[in-house]
């Protein structure tokens, strides 16, 4: 995630609504960071995932603002424990994810994100299980 600091215009326009959390118009960065790697999401120490792109179509809205469209397969699986040698359940998505660019200093910076899922494999709804428990 520390990579990621570096690549952004700003705060962030985030819609995670789809996976339980807030549309937010405004994030900075450092909470989204903290959003993301949060032991109830992505940070569970018993989860693991994989985000493979396929296809992707760029949108010009401006001479400083794209808009990507991006197709997502994210595996997800949930272990019993820390050793991660038994699998409690998978969960896998398979969505578009809009991202939202701005040019910055003449560089193209990440400024939102928000996932849109068509369908889910298996029990998704059974991996970010402390994240479920708040909503």
């Amino acid at each position: 995630m520390d990579r990621l600091l570096g690549h952004h215009g700003g705060a962030l326009r985030v819609d995670y609504s789809i996976v339980g959390h807030s549309k937010i118009e405004n994030m900075p960065m450092g909470d989204f960071v903290a959003m993301m790697s949060s032991p109830k999401f992505l940070g569970d120490p018993l989860v693991r995932t994989q985000h493979l792109m396929g296809a992707s179509k760029y949108e010009k809205v401006s001479d400083t603002e794209v808009i990507g469209h991006h197709q997502i397969r994210a595996a997800h699986q949930r272990y019993t424990g820390p050793d991660r040698m038994t699998v409690e359940n998978r969960g896998h998505g398979h969505s578009f994810i809009k991202h939202w660019y701005r040019k910055v200093d003449g560089v193209w910076k990440l400024s939102g994100l928000c996932p849109q899922v068509y369908w889910n494999e298996h029990n998704f709804d059974k991996i970010f299980v402390q994240l479920k428990a708040e909503h």
